[in-house]
């Protein structure tokens, strides 16, 4: 390595560890993307906790083999939605269904889990093997999972048609005014409609979106509210930590597609199936969806967190990478990203 060589990298060295906003050492672009981008509304999510994986996916196309840290809990989350989506009738088309069809879809999950049970039996004696028994408690496990989330929709009277895996427009184009937008790609676990029928792609004015959640991840609760606190700031602190972000996309785009009244729900299988905020908590974080379609049409990203950890898991990086102390990191993230930045700690009461 030369002697310009050796300086370039460390002013590249050096530049990262400024306080400053992100340059073009720290995953962002010199210049915008000369191709409109769109994202997966999951990947806007991860990018609040690992944008520099995001961009390297989005801008470089490489990303880790091992993205998940946890090969089985991806393969039971994997089976749970599937079980959940073949359950429902024309689920595969993404067409509504009256919601007196809900009586028969745990018979129907337990009839698919089973069904596939008995497919990868085969597969083992096939080979001269016997199934495993920690992959068949796995799929027990699985299929508990499964039913209790179907058996929080069979007292839907107020509903009167359903949903699954409801794949949006690719891209959905989610206008943010002032000349601004989001470009977004995604499919929404579950959908429940009422009110009078259009003939829309989205037929319902009054919807609530599902998202299932089949790990330890809870749900919002808007009311457990800090002291002088509003719900759009109890909000806003879930996004900001790169929770909801998922949810409160899909709100954007359902109303973009004709919703008005739009009700959101986080739901894990140790939680009760109700709504957990709603469309106007959505419309009232303008600045921080603002600030993704910057990102998006910019290029800009940066970098969050440890590349590195002795305790608990820490996503793969797929190109080599230098850490940076998380604190440095953090305080270049909101100047990087003004609307994203945590709020002061509460003053002391006095």
């Amino acid at each position: 390595m030369n002697s310009i060589s050796v300086g370039r990298a460390r002013y590249a060295y050096d530049a990262r560890r400024q306080l400053r906003p992100a340059g073009e050492y720290e995953f962002t672009l010199r210049q915008p993307p000369e191709r409109a981008i769109s994202l997966r509304v999951t990947q806007w999510e991860q990018a609040l906790k690992w944008p520099a994986l995001v961009w390297m996916k989005i801008f470089l196309g490489v990303e880790s083999e091992d993205d998940s840290g946890d090969a089985w809990a991806l393969a039971s989350g994997q089976w749970v939605h599937r079980w959940l989506a073949t359950s429902a009738l024309d689920s595969s088309t993404g067409n509504f269904v009256p919601v007196s069809e809900v009586e028969r879809v745990r018979g129907r999950i337990l009839e698919t889990a089973r069904d596939f049970l008995g497919e990868t039996q085969n597969l083992c004696a096939k080979s001269g093997h016997t199934l495993p028994d920690w992959w068949t408690s796995g799929w027990s496990n699985a299929l508990y999972i499964a039913d209790c989330l179907a058996a929080k929709l069979t007292d839907l009277s107020d509903w009167t048609h359903l949903a699954t895996e409801w794949t949006l427009d690719s891209p959905t184009v989610i206008s943010l005014g002032e000349k601004s937008e989001l470009r977004l790609r995604g499919r929404i676990d579950l959908i429940l409609a009422r009110g009078a029928r259009s003939d829309s792609s989205l037929p319902y004015s009054d919807l609530w979106v599902v998202d299932y959640k089949t790990g330890r991840q809870r749900g919002f609760n808007l009311r457990e509210l800090r002291a002088k606190q509003s719900s759009e700031e109890k909000f806003r602190k879930q996004l900001v930590d790169g929770r909801g972000v998922q949810l409160g996309l899909y709100a954007l785009a359902v109303h973009a597609l004709g919703a008005r009244e739009v009700r959101l729900t986080l739901l894990s299988p140790a939680e009760d199936l109700e709504p957990q905020f709603f469309l106007p908590h959505v419309f009232a974080q303008q600045e921080f969806w603002q600030e993704l379609s910057h990102m998006q049409n910019s290029g800009i990203f940066g970098m969050l967190g440890r590349v590195h950890s002795e305790f608990g898991f820490v996503r793969s990086y797929p190109l080599a990478t230098l850490g940076i102390d998380p604190d440095l990191l953090q305080e270049k993230w909101e100047m990087t990203h003004p609307a994203f930045a945590v709020e002061s700690r509460e003053e002391s009461p006095t």
